[in-house]
């Protein structure tokens, strides 16, 4: 079955939405220090509503390589590190007993998280992933026997 990019794009927008909402959800709910069985199926839930929100942006992307979509996909470069820094900045904040009402966690989260993360995300790509990308082995550049080919 073939959807019509207005299709692709209500998929996207409605898994986004099933995201935010299932994660306040789980923020509530004790986050990652509750300790209920709900727990055991949650990243199974959040990765189907992640897909569903990828699928569909991708889907409805296709064919529309414009400058804002080229521009919007340059946090993908540091999501690696977004990835590994996050959780220490989220424990640091909660350790310090801040955001415990839902107006205080979105002030936390965008004026104290996401820009802190987003620096610090940014120096260890500049500082440590891209450098040791530099130097990986190029295995398909030149030719079998040329230089930069990997031997198996």
């Amino acid at each position: 079955m073939r959807w019509r990019a207005t299709g692709w794009a209500t998929l996207a927008v409605g898994a986004g939405v099933a995201l935010a909402c299932a994660l306040w959800a789980f923020n509530r709910n004790g986050s990652f220090f509750g300790n209920d069985r709900w727990r055991a199926v949650w990243p199974l839930v959040e990765g189907a509503l992640w897909a569903g929100v990828v699928i569909g942006w991708v889907a409805a992307m296709e064919g529309r390589a414009s400058r804002w979509v080229r521009r919007a996909a340059i946090p993908g470069v540091v999501s690696y590190s977004v990835y590994l820094l996050h959780y220490p900045v989220v424990a640091a904040v909660r350790e310090r007993g801040w955001g415990d009402s839902v107006g205080d966690a979105l002030l936390l989260t965008f004026g104290v998280v996401v820009p802190v993360v987003a620096v610090l995300a940014t120096l260890a790509y500049l500082v440590v992933e891209r450098p040791f990308m530099e130097m990986r082995v190029r295995y398909l550049s030149g030719g079998a026997t040329g230089e930069g080919s990997a031997s198996t």
